[in-house]
């Protein structure tokens, strides 16, 4: 099974129009993201969040690192690192 690939696309919000990205087939990876998510450890969040929560699995990002650091460039200008 290939791969989706993924859509970016920008929209402003609030009044200082600051840019919200979306990312619509992040990982392009549906059944490897379903079997991560049900092997995941929830507890409760406490009394902040209701319901329940996990870590997410660290090579989660490692799909996508390259696309999310060519979006933080276009669109943040961060050029270095992420806190810009």
């Amino acid at each position: 099974m290939h791969a989706q690939q993924p859509k970016v696309s920008v929209e402003p919000i609030g009044r200082e129009q600051e840019p919200l990205v979306v990312i619509d087939g992040f990982s392009g990876h549906l059944d490897r993201l379903r079997q991560m998510g049900i092997a995941a450890q929830y507890q409760h969040a406490g009394v902040d969040y209701p319901g329940l929560r996990a870590p997410a699995d660290p090579s989660y990002l490692d799909l996508r690192r390259d696309l999310m650091m060519q979006v933080v460039q276009q669109i943040f200008g961060c050029r270095q690192s992420i806190q810009c």
